[in-house]
């Protein structure tokens, strides 16, 4: 994980990201220090600390000279994520909507989009969630599928045998042991919407629906492939 572009998630630039650490490891600090435990100029180290006490991450020790000292983390991060959930309730609103679902196809690209839509589609889920996922994909959703099957939701996984145990104690898993060819991703969430695509390329992406006939589709492909695994389960037991 790069932790200066982590910081620039909640706003900061790879600048003031670099002087929030060196505050954050040295304590309170001048613009002078600052700049020179940074390897910076002094006029962007003093530039960037002011916009860290505007965002919040920082702020002003009184004394004939200016000081800066950084926010515990924690604290800084729940403030911005409250802000954030707070505009997002004012904005949604007053957004323009279009009228009714978009049925048609969409391509999801990049690691995080798709875990995003991931997740999303499991916290919408209602009834029931199918899905297929290598190990790589499947560990960061683990949490989100515990939640969905805690409000009763049944989840029916193909993955990786090593995995199985990341939902002890769930009555309502099913887990189909196998390995999912070439990376594959498929997720079918109440038989309504699918996520399908290749999570192993250099730029993973997926196809995204909610037509009918297409949800239908991997829904029977992947019925036939748990029927097969259920065989062999069968025959292994045999």
């Amino acid at each position: 994980m790069d932790v200066l572009d982590s910081l620039g998630r909640f706003g900061l630039t790879r600048q003031e990201a670099q002087l929030y650490l060196v505050l954050l490891a040295e304590g309170d600090l001048s613009g002078y220090e600052a700049a020179k435990q940074a390897g910076i100029s002094r006029s962007n180290a003093y530039a960037g600390l002011v916009t860290l006490v505007e965002k919040g991450a920082a702020y002003l020790l009184d004394g004939a000279v200016p000081r800066y000292a950084a926010l515990d983390p924690q604290e800084w991060f729940t403030h911005r994520i409250r802000s954030l959930s707070e505009t997002a309730e004012s904005l949604v609103p007053a957004l323009p909507r279009r009228q009714s679902p978009n049925e048609g196809y969409l391509t999801v690209a990049g690691d995080q989009a798709i875990l995003d839509r991931m997740k999303t589609m499991v916290e919408n889920a209602k009834l029931r969630i199918y899905l297929s996922l290598p190990a790589a994909w499947l560990t960061p959703l683990v949490s989100a599928l515990r939640s969905a099957c805690s409000r009763g939701i049944r989840l029916t996984v193909l993955c990786d045998a090593t995995l199985a145990p990341s939902f002890a104690g769930l009555p309502e898993v099913v887990i189909h042991p196998t390995v999912p060819p070439g990376g594959q991703i498929r997720l079918i969430v109440d038989s309504s919407e699918v996520l399908t695509g290749d999570g192993e390329s250099g730029t993973p992406s997926c196809l995204y629906s909610r037509r009918p006939a297409l949800v239908a589709l991997f829904k029977q492909a992947l019925g036939n492939e748990i029927r097969l695994l259920e065989l062999g389960e069968a025959k292994t037991l045999d």
